[in-house]
């Protein structure tokens, strides 16, 4: 992405960013990136909110070479399936030839960023999306062992940075993670069940304490 274009536009993609996300790079390049965030707002607030603020920051101007952060996200494909987006992006300096360039200009800055669908312990990523207070604290907390972890970028793939950061964080997650729950509706004359929120759409009146 472009650092000094307005709102940080994307202009250059790959094929795996496409066949990830569902978007084709002739309707993607020129556009920031938040296309990727959930639809729903208070959804995107509740998952993402202090990760955002941090990649505003970081992407509002160029910033020294080699300047560096880590974010986790909970994204969304072009048909609306969500995805665990790691990403890592970096600024960078291209150095141009004056002679070939308008106005002579001899370097161009960019963020460049790399990004990965996590794919390990799904089932305990899964029950983060609850949105109860447990669930995003252990988000909060997987996200910490990312960013502690940063410094091993150096010498491995993304895909086992990701591998082994879930694993630290896997080995001290919660036996038993509380989550929200809501009551089924049953027939008349029968008893009511309380039932676990994760994985179904409810509405918040059915939600008990």
């Amino acid at each position: 992405s472009d650092p000094t274009g307005e709102d940080c536009p994307l202009v250059y993609i790959s094929r795996e960013f496409e066949k990830l996300t569902g978007y084709h790079r002739e309707w993607v390049l020129g556009r920031n990136c938040r296309f990727l965030q959930p639809n729903h707002s208070w959804r995107n607030a509740a998952f993402n909110n202090e990760e955002l603020l941090l990649m505003r920051e970081f992407c509002k101007e160029p910033q020294a070479e080699h300047t560096r952060i880590v974010n986790l996200l909970v994204n969304e494909r072009k048909d609306g399936y969500p995805f665990w987006n790691l990403l890592v992006m970096e600024h960078i300096e291209v150095q141009l030839d004056p002679k070939r360039t308008k106005g002579g200009v001899d370097r161009r800055y960019y963020i460049f960023g790399v990004q990965t669908n996590l794919q390990f312990q799904l089932h305990r990523l899964s029950e983060m999306l609850a949105m109860d207070t447990r669930g995003l604290a252990e988000l909060r907390r997987l996200r910490q062992v990312f960013r502690s972890q940063e410094s091993k970028l150096q010498s491995q793939s993304l895909n086992s940075f990701a591998h082994d950061c879930i694993s630290i964080w896997a080995s001290s997650f919660p036996a038993i993670l509380e989550l929200p729950r809501f009551n089924l509706v049953a027939p008349r004359g029968r008893a009511v069940t309380p039932m676990s929120i994760i994985g179904i759409e409810v509405n918040a009146h059915n939600i008990v304490d």
